[in-house]
């Protein structure tokens, strides 16, 4: 089993416990004590300096907003937010484990503007 956890790291236990022909709590279990822990992979952005210019600017932007409606409290600010799917597969998940017995500390860059489509809503 370890043999298969080094050469597979980010296979579910699930996926594993059926290639090895073994229970899911067995693997789990067995994956523990030969001290493969799960550990997140980190997604980060790629950013481009207009990237950082767009960011400065809209933060210039809000604060004069602010100070021309004279808003104080965040509550009377309408904030919103959006969701965004990816066309070519890629899932934002929080089940993305590696495993490993140490910390291997992985980040893994994606291009910021990728071909997607969102879903907007406000709050």
């Amino acid at each position: 089993m370890e043999t298969a956890l080094q050469k597979s790291p980010m296979k579910s236990s699930r996926k594993l416990a059926v290639q090895l022909g073994m229970l899911y709590s067995s693997t789990w279990r067995t994956a523990c004590e030969l001290n493969f822990r799960p550990f997140k992979i980190h997604v980060v952005h790629e950013m481009t300096p207009p990237d950082f210019e767009k960011k400065l600017h809209f933060c210039r932007w809000f604060r004069s907003f602010l100070n021309t409606y004279d808003i104080r409290k965040p509550d009377n600010v309408l904030l919103t937010n959006e969701a965004g799917f990816n066309l070519h597969g890629y899932v934002n998940s929080q089940k993305s484990l590696y495993r490993s017995t140490i910390n291997p500390h992985i980040i893994q860059e994606w291009i910021l503007h990728d071909e997607k489509f969102g879903v907007w809503y406000a709050v």
